[in-house]
């Protein structure tokens, strides 16, 4: 509370999605748009707000290796 007994509002702290999925068959799913709903309903349900900055690996196999390569 401030001086005059007014609440205060709390700055929500900041979260920021990672989404990944290995194959370009689930790109073409809706693996992208479940798993931004499900960061988002994430961050409601625990009082924080969600960066637009998204970290993303998409249709990249950690399983082949190929994320040192070619990962973000």
């Amino acid at each position: 509370m401030n001086d005059t007994g007014t609440q205060i509002p709390q700055r929500m702290p900041l979260a920021f999605s990672y989404i990944r999925f290995s194959s370009s068959a689930q790109k073409d799913g809706n693996s992208l748009e479940r798993q931004t709903t499900a960061a988002k309903d994430w961050a409601v349900a625990n009082d924080y707000r969600l960066s637009t900055t998204s970290f993303q690996d998409l249709g990249i196999s950690a399983f082949k290796g190929s994320d040192a390569e070619v990962g973000t």
